[in-house]
Order: C-alpha cells, then sequence, then structure tokens
C-alpha cells in the first residue's frame, strides 16, 4: 500500500475528532457574501450576481447563481478563492448551496459540491453544506464547483469558515509547527501532506492499526534453502 493511500483518511480522521469548540475565521475570506461587487476577491466562470430572493439560503442582497430553462443541466461552473495567513489546524467550511431541477426540487441532483482544499461536500438540493478540512501551510484554496451537474439551476451564498479545536486538532497545531521547523532544516522539505502523516505517527493520535501495512513474513523475505543430507 502506498502512503498516498493513507493520506486522505489520515486527514479524515485528524479533522473528525471530538470538537470542543470553534472560532470564526471568517474574516479570511474576501467578500464572503458577495455583498462588495458581486464576485469581487473571487475567481468566477459561467456563474453570474442575482439579487432576487428565490434563493432560499440566500444572504444579504446579492448570491451567485447558474440557471437555464426547466428540464435541462447547467453543466459547469465554478467559483473559488484562495486564503492565506491561516494557521496550522482543522477547519469546517460552511455555505449556502442549491443544485435543483425546478420541476422537482426536492429530488437529489448531482455533479455539484462546495470544496476545500482536496477537501469536498456534494450538494445536492437546497440547504447549507459544511465539509472539514486541514490546513497545514497556512493556505487552503475553497469555493463552489458544478461538473456536468444535472440541476438546471445552481446558486451559493454566505461562505462561513471555522477553526475546529479539540484536544486532537490542538495537539495537531503544537506538532505541526514542531514538524515544519524540523522540516525546514531539510535539504529537501516534506510535502505537506506527507509531513502530516509523519507527526501524526511520531505523536500517536491515532491506532497504528489504522495504518498498518500488509506483514511479510521472514519466510517469505529469503530464499529457500533444501535441508541436504550428509
Amino acid at each position: 500500500m502506498r502512503i498516498k493511500r493513507l493520506l486522505p483518511l489520515a486527514l479524515f480522521l485528524t479533522c473528525s475528532g471530538v470538537c470542543v469548540a470553534q472560532t470564526d475565521m471568517t474574516n479570511h475570506i474576501k467578500n464572503p457574501s458577495f455583498e462588495n461587487g458581486g464576485a469581487d476577491g473571487w475567481v468566477q466562470t459561467g456563474l453570474q450576481t442575482q439579487s432576487n430572493s428565490v434563493f432560499k439560503k440566500k444572504a444579504g442582497n446579492v448570491y451567485m447563481e447558474k440557471w437555464i430553462g426547466r428540464g435541462g443541466s447547467v453543466g459547469n461552473a465554478q467559483i473559488s478563492q484562495t486564503l492565506i495567513g491561516l494557521e496550522p489546524g482543522c477547519y469546517e467550511l460552511t455555505a449556502g448551496a442549491q443544485n435543483i431541477q425546478e420541476d422537482t426540487p426536492t429530488a437529489a441532483q448531482t455533479g455539484a459540491c462546495i470544496f476545500a482544499g482536496d477537501e469536498q461536500e456534494t450538494v445536492s438540493a437546497t440547504d447549507d453544506y459544511s465539509v472539514r478540512f486541514a490546513v497545514i501551510d497556512g493556505t487552503v484554496t475553497i469555493g463552489f464547483k458544478a461538473e456536468k451537474a444535472s440541476g438546471n439551476w445552481i446558486a451559493i451564498d454566505n461562505f462561513r469558515l471555522k477553526k475546529v479545536e479539540g484536544d486532537l486538532s490542538q495537539k495537531l497545531a503544537e506538532a505541526l509547527t514542531s514538524a515544519q521547523i524540523f522540516s525546514s532544516q531539510l535539504s529537501m522539505p516534506l510535502k505537506p501532506r506527507l509531513l502530516m502523516l509523519l507527526l501524526l505517527f511520531s505523536n500517536r493520535q491515532m491506532p497504528f492499526s489504522l495504518f498498518r501495512l500488509p506483514r511479510r513474513s521472514i519466510d517469505s523475505r529469503m530464499p529457500v534453502r533444501n535441508n541436504l543430507s550428509t
């Protein structure tokens, strides 16, 4: 089993520990509800601003949407923003989002999600959606995207960001700081996700059995020797 196959599990388990408190970090998002110049501060393709009140998760005066006639599919669209200056640790991104067919608004649709880094949460109707993720090097790209979305109307508004703090996430943040100092002293610094995996092992915050590689017996690694009679 290669290390890269273990990383998603390590990240998921790290950020799904028991939550003790959450700290609002929404101020790290520029224009989180599109009230200042629509998509100002964001990079977007295929969406447009809308000021009506039909979208039930609208917050403020403006939201972003893509719409075509009933029965059609909106296809692709995306809006994203790269956040900087975040402390290492676990975070939760929440947004009001929608992916519906107007003729059957409660039927689950496919092809849309909110995302943070490599983590994502499927948007299949109209609701608040959240995704948890880990920050290692102080930066992460967040947003909403549709890829061959099946709904005829998608919408997004009111991004919120919280830092998830608890026994595990606090120890993770402390370990990350120490591990980054160590990594900076190497001639070839460790990649962020590999660094995350190594510090998880070193701090023993999770059962090793979750990551244990298949073991081979000593006999299977050594050449077979025939018994020679004298």
